[in-house]
């Protein structure tokens, strides 16, 4: 990472957080408890660790390649060090891994488990959580035994809002029941070209169809 895009990281850092503090401070955004508690939360966090929290890393970044278990050295340095806000994918994104094709619900929750335990007993980790997301586009598709629906665009085709609305109760259920916080959908972008590679997970080029489902 060269110096200029270290300086344009802080720069984005500090805007945002300034602007953490100027929502806080807004009556009735929160309340005045909760308003100390992050207020004094920020002020005992170092500048690294504050760019860590915007910092997303992928699950592989905390695993041991073969075993696919946690690299508990490497988990507790990137937390001491950088204490990162969130983690995301799933290490069968690619396909196999392991002799596996993917975690049950159970083991799911079992490993977030073990690395919230580490962010919060971790020295330097701010004593925050950390946040899991996934691309639960059409199901919680990461999680064996888990629902799997038609891509959006199929959904998008229907013009339902009813099987719409189903289909993201049923993939919220699957995916929080894995221990996850964060479902990367509905997607709300607008397929306005034809060669991009994922309009599939689109609702399609109608902005009030994607507005509506």
């Amino acid at each position: 990472m060269t110096a200029t895009m270290i300086s344009g990281l802080v720069k984005s850092s500090l805007i945002c957080f300034k602007l953490a503090f100027v929502l806080i401070s807004i009556p009735g955004i929160v309340d005045a408890e909760d308003h100390l508690y992050v207020k004094t939360l920020l002020s005992s966090m170092s500048l690294k660790h504050k760019i860590g929290q915007m910092t997303q890393l992928n699950i592989d970044d905390v695993l041991n390649w073969g075993t696919l278990e946690i690299n508990a050295e490497r988990l507790e340095h990137l937390v001491r060090e950088w204490s990162p806000g969130s983690l995301l994918n799933s290490p069968f994104s690619a396909g196999e891994r392991s002799g596996k094709h993917g975690w049950t619900a159970q083991e799911w929750s079992m490993l977030i488990d073990s690395i919230q335990e580490t962010y919060l007993n971790t020295n330097g980790g701010a004593g925050i959580k950390m946040l899991f997301g996934i691309d639960s586009v059409h199901g919680a598709v990461y999680v064996q035994g888990a629902t799997i629906f038609p891509q959006q665009i199929n959904v998008g085709a229907s013009f339902n809002p009813s099987l719409a609305e189903d289909m993201g109760q049923v993939t919220a259920k699957d995916t929080r029941l894995a221990g996850m916080h964060w479902a990367f959908a509905p997607i709300l972008g607008i397929a306005t070209q034809a060669l991009w590679p994922r309009v599939f997970e689109t609702f399609g080029e109608d902005p009030h169809l994607a507005g509506v489902l």
